[in-house]
């Protein structure tokens, strides 16, 4: 299957190909990490040198998450393509006959990127570091000459750490490629801000709900759980979200409660229609 690149990709892309640091400003779902994971896995298959490129993110569970992503392009790669790999594992991936690599770090691993010198280093959702000033301190001393960081984030607070570089780079104090994605351009968001307008109401609970249903996933195993509070401490919130009146909450709960520990999957599964609003089945 190609890859299809959407309108923020194309202009992230072109970004990239310059060979410049770049800072990105994003909302969610816009594709931008798979598109650095895209670029970060060209530039480790096609280099002809043993180059160090470090996916760094201020939890080493999101770092692999977005390892797993570069990982992704190659095994889509068809078999005879698939140049043999000397090194696969959760947080790194390395060429046999070239030696390039791709690390995934966190920013609080002991000795950070301080053991490297990488042609490339990515900072995922790097407003969101605690120590960013150190970090991205850390990360120029760890870059290789002419090499490049993507920064890419979502925003956090007035004065988080990629605020603080984008000011730096409008005051011509840092060399970054800013690049900033407003939310209201993106296709989805800009149909919800037509539902909003057309009904509020309507459009607010819709949010809510597609929010129940993700989040459903990650209660799977406190469903599972044998302590039972915990369960229903979970659905009380999903359902509360999902805008149930309070006596038909309290008759799911009764339900769902009555099937947790003697048939966990049923219990999920009654937990995710009446989030969707199709009640039970008794």
């Amino acid at each position: 299957m190609p890859f299809v690149f959407n309108a923020q990709q194309l202009v992230l892309l072109d970004a990239l190909e310059t060979g410049a640091d770049v800072l990105v400003l994003k909302p969610r779902q816009i594709g931008a990490s798979t598109l650095v994971a895209y670029w970060f896995f060209w530039v480790w298959f096609t280099s002809p040198d043993p180059v160090t490129l470090v996916i760094l993110s201020y939890k080493q569970k999101s770092s692999k998450h977005l390892l797993r992503m570069v990982r992704g392009f190659y095994e889509c790669l068809p078999v005879e393509l698939r140049r043999p790999l000397s090194v696969s594992s959760t947080s790194s991936m390395q060429l046999e006959d070239t030696g390039a690599e791709v690390l995934a770090m966190g920013a609080q691993d002991d000795g950070g990127t301080r053991s490297f010198t990488a042609q490339a280093i990515w900072l995922s959702e790097f407003a969101f570091a605690p120590n960013g000033a150190e970090l991205l301190a850390t990360t120029e001393g760890s870059l290789a000459p002419g090499g490049q960081v993507v920064a890419e984030s979502t925003a956090n607070h007035w004065g988080d750490a990629l605020h603080l570089a984008i000011q730096k780079t409008e005051r011509g104090d840092a060399s970054w490629r800013v690049l900033f994605f407003p939310w209201r351009d993106v296709p989805a968001y800009a149909v919800f801000v037509r539902q909003l307008k057309e009904d509020p109401a309507r459009a607010a609970r819709g949010t809510l709900e597609s929010g129940a249903r993700k989040a459903a996933a990650r209660i799977l195993a406190l469903v599972d759980s044998t302590d039972e509070k915990v369960a229903l401490a979970a659905a009380t919130t999903l359902l509360d979200r999902t805008g149930h009146p309070k006596t038909e909450r309290r008759e799911i709960l009764q339900a769902i409660a009555a099937r947790v520990v003697t048939e966990p999957a049923d219990a999920v599964i009654d937990l995710d229609e009446a989030m969707a609003g199709g009640g039970l089945d008794g």
